[in-house]
């Protein structure tokens, strides 16, 4: 196996670092990864040995899976772990905070369905608050903005975890300032970084217009948001698609959509399931788990919609019958 040393990791972290900074007009620190979980392994296991004498963190289970990867780690080693109640707000919960408290790990979007769960606004307010009491603010999202760009001006103690999306999770990127002094743990250990490398080459941060495929998912009896009585904020990179009669992996499989194309929660393991509750409580339906299916809206184009649907009638004929 051909690993990366210490010397070429470094390099390599400060090649994206010269390059995320020029490209967003500001200073920004920038680490990368194979993928989320060894990035979420590094950060916080660092910050725990890094500054020994804060071993307290903070834990928000909502919107990402990365906080459950890590908990059998934490409670292995015992660490002191605060989680926040569901019927407490961000500031109650962090008003609780004491000096030895390290960091907080939490997410402003759900992984699958690309629901924004915090507004720009409360996302800076968290960062600042945390900043404020010298406790590091580790935020998990899909992607890097510009607009983050600002959170880092008002908040050295801000982490932001690119986690990718639910169709690629090939590379993950942290970003930070000067602040985060810890040295990695894996990062060196790593086989390939090529996915982040060509991530970084292809320039590809301007998101794609997708206004006429969106308006059309809107209007869909599909589409997954309509169960609500006021359709929430969401990520404008994929197409959340809900039957009550159509298992998500058999309409995958018909449009012919690859694991890069789209994701189907009634294709996973059981177990891995089961875990998708503790940090989205809607999932505990066995039945919303079955017919959801998330497609990437670069997978689509304008007649894609069409087609979904006549293949969702037809599947549905097929598989409703009856005992005479």
């Amino acid at each position: 196996m051909n690993y990366l040393n210490a010397e070429n990791y470094q390099a390599l972290n400060e090649n994206l670092s010269v390059s995320f900074s020029e490209k967003f007009g500001a200073a920004l620190k920038v680490r990368a990864f194979e993928n989320f979980m060894f990035a979420g392994y590094d950060l916080c296991f660092g910050l725990l040995q890094f500054l020994s004498h804060r071993p307290k963190i903070g834990i928000v289970r909502a919107g990402s899976s990365l906080q459950e990867y890590l908990l059998p780690h934490f409670y292995r080693l015992q660490t002191p772990l605060v989680f926040k109640k569901e019927n407490e707000n961000f500031a109650q919960y962090i008003s609780q905070f004491d000096h030895e408290f390290n960091f907080v790990l939490w997410s402003s979007e759900n992984e699958i369905t690309g629901e924004i769960l915090l507004s720009f606004e409360q996302r800076q307010e968290i960062h600042k608050s945390l900043t404020a009491k010298r406790i590091f603010s580790i935020e998990v999202k899909s992607k890097f903005t510009a607009q983050d760009v600002e959170i880092f001006k008002q908040s050295a103690y801000a982490v932001i975890v690119e986690a990718g999306t639910v169709f690629s999770k090939e590379q993950c990127l942290v970003f930070h300032s000067d602040k985060l002094k810890t040295p990695s743990l894996i990062g060196h250990y790593q086989n390939s970084l090529k996915a982040v490398s060509d991530y970084v080459t292809e320039s590809n941060f301007k998101p794609s217009d997708n206004t006429a495929l969106l308006k059309q998912a809107d209007a869909s009896l599909l589409n997954y948001f309509n169960r609500y009585a006021v359709k929430p904020a969401t990520l404008q990179d994929r197409f959340v698609l809900y039957s009550k009669s159509v298992a998500g992996t058999a309409l995958k499989d018909e449009l012919n959509l690859n694991s890069s194309q789209a994701f189907a929660p009634s294709e996973l393991p059981s177990w891995i399931v089961d875990a998708i509750p503790a940090w989205w409580p809607e999932a505990k339906s066995s039945e919303l788990m079955m017919g959801l299916l998330v497609i990437d809206l670069k997978a689509l184009d304008e007649k894609s919609l069409q087609r979904i649907l006549e293949i969702h009638d037809r599947l549905t004929t097929q598989s409703t019958w009856s005992i005479s």
